[in-house]
């Protein structure tokens, strides 16, 4: 039974998808990696107005707008109604904050936003919200503003008022598709993969590895999930955040680290690549 100390062979699966430069890297690092946030908004907020921005995969999604006024809530006007439709790639203002008199202290009025719909074949990935501020109007990721929030709800609920404004940016995934690790053992590898592909002094390939009867190892079975796993998204399979978890407390444990739930954790993996898992993509025809 392969046990932990017979692990070097498997420590290359974690380090090739977590090499950042390395040429002998089975898989560049964005492709075994849910898409991950920019480091800020795609759009500056403007004092009073509230934009919702659409990013990534193309084609139009559609939202249902509401508020929650801070104050009188004739001060406040939702020209656009209750539901409004963006394309990927654009800003629409869906919320604008006007004052009819005079005043030092502008209570903030919430915006709730909910996507409805997303173009077909693409998944909710995570929003980017500009934090409120009560200090001046907020740039994003400098002060008084702070960071973005990201968030992973397709609803979100954002502060503004007339003196500070708002950005909600949805991001869309492609959904894609997963196999399992015997249609990877018998089929063409992502582009850029190399089933061959030595493991430092192991002796061993992705491609053997693949092959290497389980023989109730935990360990191994679980290697084989990952593997799976990985070259699904280097397909372009789309990985939700709880496999994602898995999938790097997996990568952590062969490089090492503490382990766990190996049991578990092949589980999930072995879901995802069946086309099971919540939130994930189908299983490929």
């Amino acid at each position: 039974m392969l046990t932990r100390s017979h692990l070097s062979w498997l420590a290359p699966l974690a380090l090739a998808a977590a090499a950042a430069c390395s040429t002998d890297a089975l898989l560049a690092p964005n492709r075994v990696a849910a898409p991950t946030a920019p480091a800020a908004n795609v759009a500056t907020s403007t004092p009073g107005t509230m934009q919702l921005c659409v990013r990534g995969f193309a084609g139009l999604s559609t939202f249902s707008v509401g508020y929650t006024p801070g104050g009188s809530s004739d001060l406040y006007a939702l020209p656009q109604g209750a539901n409004v439709a963006v394309l990927a790639g654009n800003c629409l203002t869906v919320f604008t904050a006007t004052l009819t008199e005079a005043l030092l202290y502008d209570p903030p009025v919430t915006v709730h936003l909910a996507q409805l719909s997303k173009p077909a074949g693409s998944v909710f990935d995570y929003t980017l919200a500009t934090p409120f501020t009560e200090q001046a109007p907020c740039v994003p990721d400098t002060d008084p503003c702070g960071d973005d929030v990201k968030g992973t709800s397709a609803s979100a609920n954002v502060q503004l008022n007339a003196y500070h404004g708002s950005v909600v940016t949805y991001f869309n995934a492609a959904l894609g598709c997963t196999a399992t690790l015997g249609y990877w053992k018998n089929h063409d590898w992502p582009e850029g993969s190399d089933p061959d592909a030595a493991f430092f002094s192991s002796g061993k390939t992705w491609l053997e590895i693949l092959g290497t009867p389980p023989k109730g190892s935990a360990d191994v079975i679980l290697a084989h999930q990952y593997v799976a796993a990985a070259l699904n998204v280097a397909e372009g399979a789309y990985m939700p955040p709880l496999v994602k978890t898995v999938f790097d407390a997996a990568a952590a444990y062969f490089a090492g680290g503490a382990g766990g739930d190996l049991t578990g954790w092949a589980s999930t993996l072995d879901a995802y690549n069946n086309g099971l898992a919540l939130s994930g993509p189908p299983h490929c025809e």
